[in-house]
């Protein structure tokens, strides 16, 4: 969609960009973590969204 959008726009000087922020600590964060964890046989502690 940012491409398209770019791509459509240039023309008139105008740029877009696109933002992707990382995960949001909360209820739902916590459960895939816990899960990923387990999965792994890890502590939550130990378990990065990174691996």
């Amino acid at each position: 969609m940012t491409r398209t959008l770019a791509y459509e726009l240039a023309r008139d000087g105008v740029t877009a960009n696109t933002l992707l922020p990382g995960p949001v600590e909360g209820p739902r964060i916590e459960e895939m973590v816990a899960k990923q964890a387990e999965l792994a046989d890890i502590g939550p502690e130990e378990f990065t969204l990174a691996d």
